[in-house]
């Protein structure tokens, strides 16, 4: 007897109408969370400091490498160039794929939302819906690597220029009186 209330209230768990798809919106809403999360990362950037920052970190870069009166200065070239260089070179990669990248955020954000809404409504086959999944995985996949790869970088560039931007400076005033 005890077996077969056992077995009846374990029919009636599997019997429980579950959603053939699930598993793929779990999956869809995965995606969405990891994209909300690189979303905030990339709103922590002020963008238009950044801009600047790297136009002036280009520009002076750009003058002293042209300018600078002793090219056996080995203290300036290493010392003092390498970090204004680094600057110069990581926040240009940033914005230079930031742009890009946001909007594949955006427009797999989209994506994601179109994709759980087929999903919930029964409209792709599992075929289908698991196609669509891999594309949105390989663009969320992508936007994380560029994200976490500058990232880093910017906010370690932001802190070096306000490490060396006014003895930098200084050095290019100082070339300029010659």
């Amino acid at each position: 007897m005890r077996n077969l209330i056992f077995l009846s209230l374990l029919l009636g768990l599997f019997s429980c109408n579950t959603h053939p798809f699930e598993e793929e919106i779990e999956q869809v809403d995965s995606l969405s969370v990891v994209l909300d999360s690189l979303n905030e990362k990339l709103l922590t950037i002020d963008l238009e400091k950044t801009r600047e920052i790297a136009k002036q970190s280009s520009d002076l870069q750009k003058y002293l490498s042209k300018n600078y009166p002793d090219t056996a200065d080995r203290e300036f070239w290493v010392n003092k160039m390498t970090p204004l260089y680094d600057v110069q070179r990581n926040l240009g990669k940033f914005l230079n794929g930031e742009t890009e990248v946001k909007n594949e955020l955006d427009y797999t954000i989209e994506q994601l939302k179109t994709l759980k809404n087929s999903l919930k409504d029964n409209k792709l086959t599992k075929e289908e819906a698991q196609k669509y999944l891999d594309q949105e995985a390989k663009a969320v996949a992508q936007i994380s690597y560029f994200l976490n790869k500058y990232y880093p970088r910017v906010n370690r560039s932001l802190r070096t220029w306000e490490d060396i931007h006014i003895e930098m400076q200084r050095i290019a005033d100082s070339v300029k009186a010659l």
